[in-house]
């Protein structure tokens, strides 16, 4: 079959092959303004600068070496500091404890200052890993704080507060339900914390001071391997047993299926919102970008080695959308590939309105569409009416010698015998350029009879006569 995308341009193009990473990559994500990139997985965490492109020196402490879950990690998030202009990378680990990284400029590497802190509620013999990190705010005001969630594999999460000066304080720990398993932990743009169930079709939000329960919903996906919410925390798509599906995140309804080609592998594929595309990871050796109006694949970002790519991520770079993808094939050297797209300038016109300068009068786009295509057909009309009427003339002009004139067209045919308001003389009318048929004078007298220009002559002379 022909492929019908053969000649589509692709929006994202290829800007580096990142390597040092020596396992497979589980976690991939992008510091706030994409000054760097982090891939973790079971071998430790390799952090790359983007502008340089060369990977940046971390301190392990002395846990970290003789403890190689300590140094294994699923789950990773970024926050930055506007006060000390600081970045800071948290590291959830396989041995249920959270490290913090500081980046110091002065030594243009990244080292571990605080002791990694551990799930303080889970036996020591049986810690949980952790499943999911997050931070709110990402960038974090002069004099604000920052909250960190993280949910472990016991069905329990965890709040914390860090602050400015580097200082950690935990705030609560919730027991959730036994059906509950937070695979993701997300916070919204109040603060709240949602908490995505890997099974059980549930999604419920905690207050993010207390823990408590606003409210849950029983009518989510059953299966949620991964989720991904968008800016405005309308939508989320979700990693299900059919692939990537988008919901609306208030009603919990199906807004579309993405296309998707069947599963190799049941592993949870990481998924991604950059601008009006949604990144997801596969099991065929590749990403796919798909339209988020569509669910269509509009490109797919290819994997060198092939295989399984589990971890994606996206960010918001300047003037430029960044795209990062991971190998997650075990027990061999994985590479991160970075794409990137320019960031259209002009903001974006809402969907279902466009506002005009005449009185600041709204009308919804499509009328506007509809009155312009109306304009746009009787544009094309008018100009082919004119375009016929144009060469009409050029070939009348060519076939008789003479511009189209309609009064010409008259017929040369004899008067009818009787017709009370003809005149008694009446000319045949020749047309200019034409074969002439007949010169003759023709009248009708009153008693029917049709002379010819003798007698026409004569009544002339007559005339003259008289004048």
């Amino acid at each position: 079959m022909f492929p019908l995308n053969l000649f589509r341009s692709n929006p994202y193009q290829s800007l580096t092959t990142l390597r040092g990473q020596r396992d497979a990559i589980t976690s991939l994500t992008f510091s706030v303004f994409g000054q760097f990139v982090a891939a973790a997985g079971p071998s430790g965490v390799v952090i790359w600068d983007i502008e340089t492109l060369q990977v940046v020196p971390l301190t392990l402490t002395p846990d970290n070496i003789h403890d190689p879950l300590k140094n294994a990690f699923p789950a990773a998030c970024w926050i930055y500091f506007a006060q000390q202009n600081r970045h800071v990378l948290l590291l959830g680990s396989f041995a249920s404890t959270i490290q913090l990284w500081d980046y110091i400029d002065a030594k243009l590497r990244f080292e571990c200052k605080r002791k990694p802190v551990p799930h303080l509620t889970a036996a020591a013999e049986a810690a949980p890993q952790v499943l999911a990190v997050n931070c709110f705010p990402r960038e974090v005001p002069v004099g604000k704080k920052a909250q960190i969630v993280v949910s472990f594999g016991d069905s329990s999460l965890g709040v914390w507060t860090l602050e400015a000066d580097g200082e950690l304080k935990q705030n609560f720990v919730v027991a959730l339900e036994a059906e509950l398993f937070p695979k993701v932990v997300r916070f919204d743009l109040d603060g709240n914390i949602l908490v995505f169930s890997w099974k059980g079709r549930n999604v419920t939000l905690l207050h993010g001071g207390s823990g408590n329960t606003l409210w849950r919903k029983t009518t989510a996906p059953n299966l949620m391997g991964a989720v991904a919410v968008n800016e405005t925390y309308e939508h989320f798509v979700a990693c299900t047993s059919d692939g990537f599906e988008l919901f609306n995140l208030e009603q919990m309804n199906l807004v579309r299926k993405l296309e998707h080609q069947p599963a190799l592998l049941a592993l949870p594929k990481q998924v991604s919102f950059v601008g009006q595309h949604i990144l997801g990871r596969t099991d065929r050796g590749c990403a796919e970008v798909y339209a988020l109006k569509s669910g269509k694949v509009v490109q797919s970002l290819k994997y060198p080695q092939g295989g399984l790519v589990q971890s994606v991520a996206t960010c918001v770079s300047g003037e430029r959308y960044l795209l990062a993808i991971a190998g997650s094939n075990g027990n061999q050297p994985c590479d991160v590939i970075l794409w990137y797209r320019p960031r259209p300038t002009a903001s974006p016109v809402s969907k279902e309105y466009c506002t005009l300068s005449l009185g600041s009068v709204t009308f919804k786009r499509k009328y506007l569409k509809l009155v312009g295509w109306f304009l746009l057909v009787i544009v094309l009309l008018a100009g082919y009416t004119a375009v016929v009427l144009h060469y009409s003339d050029i070939i009348y002009g060519h076939a008789c010698h003479a511009p189209f004139n309609l009064c010409s067209l008259r017929s040369n045919a004899e008067a009818p015998a009787h017709k009370p308001n003809l005149p008694k003389t009446m000319p045949v009318i020749e047309l200019p350029g034409c074969e002439v048929i007949r010169r003759d004078i023709i009248f009708i007298d009153d008693k029917g009879k049709s002379g010819k220009k003798e007698h026409h002559g004569k009544r002339k002379q007559e005339r003259r006569r008289s004048h």
